[in-house]
């Protein structure tokens, strides 16, 4: 040990001294150490981690009141070791079981095997890459659905299995919702296929997944309902893939699992052209969680900081259990209760779930205060990567990169909906860089603000997301959100009516405590019905100043239901004037907007050097 300093080695013994000469082998007992001083602290602890993979065999608690809190100003950080410096050494903190025995199953199909005890994953990583589930698309075959299910014709289909582990994938169940739901058996009945779904998750689809429209889909992007036209009820139908069933195991780099002998479960894969299935690297995850971090009301956790670390292969398994995962919005999804029908035209409804829960994530932090994370990796996980929620204050995420995520990155704020009523409040996400977010759970946005306050979304770079990149949402607490100098690309890729950066509800009482949203580039929103600004719902208390937006349906929205108020937007640079321009509604201001020309933002942009500078200033910067 050097001074207040511990060293963490793979080949150290928990018996050491912790020096660096002679480390600790494990994280648990570090943070023994840690606790035997941190009541009586005269400055910083530092934890050194010295290069290596670490698997965790459990969750990493830090608890306030066990003594896991920085003291008197003083912080307690947790590193890799040389943080900061050229020679830093790379550390993987893993929550999951690498895999190793494969035996071949199938010669002529290339397919390869290994024996799992009772795992059921979700994900397998192949040297550092997501594996894709095994899929057929739900377009084959005739459907026909009934109250447990389906009975299906023209499907080529093995039971012996009798579906476990199978899973239907909606996409697109609402235009901005993707639900899942497994099969609980499969019986052939001579040229039909019936399948029983998983209940209730069945039961719950079908009550949720219901809207009301015109016949015939006749809401045009310009519809805005009315009396004189037919309606009809619309829910949920046929799957758009079947997931997780070896007998459509075809594709290279593809897998699924045979949950079929209970203890005994069998993962297939097929592997790439080059991979050595006796020399990869084969990781399923297995803890939920990475590290969990609570305090108390009067006692919060604070003054922790964890920098330079990889972070990696937590699992979620809710989805694969009799609740399914029926999104609804962001990264909200339902798990039964009461259902509002609300309207959001004349004579045209859709059903919300009244108290949704939150996708959970790798880090959560709960009754936490001036925790760092920063200059960190979240790679290759099942679930979310960072959570802070109620009675979280003054915690900064910055300089940090995710990628391959299955849900959202960063979370903050507390459920307007749940029972859980502390405020989280001036929290800051900065400079990092996001990607391939919402890898499984589509609907998840990159980054999610909740009912919070003044909360700092700055120059971040998001890119390649499968719906919305900043989703806020707002209620009672919410008021004084900053998002400012983000760079959002590429988002929207897979599912519909969002964009790039979106609100709804209220952000705030008044103009002293809007929402401000300036500085941004958002270009490159992809799917249909998306607007690169977008204020829905009863969106309120926002002003938008000094973006430039590229690419997109239509750069903002101004007539939504319930209708939005007190928005400004004013010396914006975007590629066409939205709907409603020239006689926007009642509540929206227009101030000084300018239209730009061109095929791509570079030549859009040449002309206008403010515009310019905007861009120049926007994404992440060093630091």
């Amino acid at each position: 040990m050097r001074g207040n300093q511990f060293f963490v080695a793979m080949d150290g013994d928990d018996a050491a001294q912790g020096s660096i000469e002679k480390p600790l082998a494990s994280f648990k007992e570090a943070q023994k150490r840690v606790r035997n001083r941190s009541a009586e602290m005269k400055s910083d602890i530092t934890i050194n981690f010295r290069a290596g993979h670490y698997f965790l065999d459990k969750s990493l608690e830090f608890l306030s009141d066990a003594g896991d809190s920085g003291k008197d100003g003083y912080r307690i950080v947790y590193q890799a070791y040389g943080y900061g410096a050229e020679q830093q050494e790379p550390v993987i903190l893993s929550g999951g079981q690498p895999l190793s025995g494969w035996t071949l199953h199938d010669e002529d199909n290339n397919i390869w095997k290994i024996s799992i005890g009772d795992f059921n994953p979700r994900q397998l990583f192949i040297d550092h890459k997501r594996a894709e589930r095994a899929a057929l698309s739900g377009s084959q075959g005739t459907w026909l659905q009934t109250e447990t299910g389906y009975r299906v014709t023209d499907l080529k289909i093995d039971s012996k299995t009798n579906g476990a582990g199978m899973e239907f994938v909606y996409t697109g169940i609402y235009p901005w919702s993707e639900a899942r739901i497994g099969v609980a058996s499969v019986e052939i009945d001579g040229q039909e296929t019936v399948f029983t779904m998983i209940q209730p998750a069945y039961d719950h689809a079908v009550k949720l997944y219901q809207t009301r429209m015109p016949e015939q889909s006749a809401a045009t992007d310009n519809w805005d309902g009315g009396n004189d036209m037919d309606y009809e009820m619309y829910g949920l139908t046929r799957p758009t893939l079947i997931e997780n069933s070896i007998d459509y195991l075809k594709k290279p780099g593809s897998f699924a699992v045979d949950s079929s002998r209970p203890g005994d479960h069998t993962l297939y894969y097929i592997p790439c052209e080059g991979e050595d299935m006796h020399q990869i690297q084969a990781v399923i995850p297995v803890l939920e969680t990475l590290i969990e971090g609570k305090g108390t009301i009067d006692n919060p956790l604070q003054n922790v900081v964890f920098q330079g670390f990889t972070f990696a292969h937590a699992a979620w398994r809710r989805p694969s259990g009799a609740d399914g995962f029926l999104h609804y919005h962001g990264a909200t999804f339902y798990t039964g209760g009461n259902v509002q029908s609300v309207e959001w035209a004349e004579g045209a409804s859709l059903n919300v779930p009244s108290n949704p829960e939150i996708t959970p994530s790798a880090l959560r932090f709960e009754r936490a205060v001036n925790i760092l994370l920063q200059h960190n990796q979240f790679l290759h996980l099942g679930t979310g990567a960072v959570e802070f929620t109620a009675g979280c204050s003054h915690n900064y995420i910055g300089h940090n990169r995710f990628d391959d995520i299955s849900a959202t990155a960063i979370m903050v704020g507390t459920n307007p909906s749940g029972v859980e009523s502390l405020e989280t409040s001036n929290n800051s996400i900065e400079n990092n860089h996001i990607q391939n977010t919402g890898c499984e759970y589509h609907g998840a946005s990159a980054i999610l603000l909740m009912n919070t306050q003044f909360a700092v979304v700055s120059h971040n770079q998001i890119n390649d997301v499968p719906h919305c990149g900043i989703v806020v949402y707002g209620g009672e607490m919410a008021q004084g959100i900053e998002i400012t100098y983000n760079l959002v690309y590429n988002t929207m890729k897979m599912l519909a009516d969002g964009g790039g950066i979106y609100f709804a509800q209220s952000q705030g009482t008044s103009e002293q405590d809007a929402a401000l949203v300036k500085g941004n580039v958002v270009y490159n929103t992809i799917t249909s019905y998306n607007f690169s600004l977008y204020t829905d719902y009863g969106a309120q208390w926002i002003t938008i100043e000094n973006n430039v937006i590229h690419g997109g349906d239509a750069p903002v929205v101004l007539q939504v239901m319930p209708p939005a108020r007190d928005v400004t937007y004013r010396m914006n640079y975007w590629d066409q004037h939205p709907q409603s321009y020239e006689t926007p509604p009642e509540g929206i201001t227009l101030e000084n907007n300018h239209l730009i020309h061109g095929a791509t933002l570079e030549s859009a942009i040449a002309a206008h050097s403010e515009a310019r500078i905007i861009v120049e200033n926007a994404g992440v910067k060093n630091g």
